[in-house]
């Protein structure tokens, strides 16, 4: 699995690992009117595509945790009876997150970015994969 960070990692995280509701927010439509008739007539499923993203502004209302330290920091906390440490690699020049009590601790992932490091760390734990 391969994330880059961004507001796709965000939203799966949000949902998956934080159990929190997506909700998105419409930047392009002026009026709510607007908004609804839009997310009527859009297929949802391809609403965190790239392109999809950019031709409408369609966002979600979610913290930048892979971008955010901060943000990625409440991850860490959500998750900490799995007991996280988080370490660097001085080899590699990466951020890894390992939780000594998930099933798969062994499997950490690591990136040049503590926040990403963080949210692909807690993926794992979690046991999140990505739809086919």
């Amino acid at each position: 699995m391969s994330y880059e960070p961004g507001r796709e990692l965000d939203v799966i995280i949000h949902n998956q690992v934080m159990g929190l509701p997506i909700e998105m927010v419409d930047e392009f439509y002026q009026s709510e009117e607007q908004r609804q008739k839009f997310l009527a007539a859009t297929d949802m499923r391809g609403a965190f595509s790239h392109s999809h993203f950019d031709e409408h502004r369609l966002v979600p209302n979610c913290p930048r945790y892979s971008t955010h330290i901060s943000a990625a920091w409440q991850v860490v906390e959500k998750l900490k009876y799995l007991e996280p440490e988080l370490t660097w690699s001085d080899e590699s020049h990466c951020w890894y997150l390992s939780f000594w009590k998930a099933k798969n601790q062994t499997a950490v992932l690591g990136s040049p970015h503590a926040a990403h490091a963080i949210c692909l760390g807690a993926l794992r734990a979690v046991g999140y994969e990505a739809p086919k």
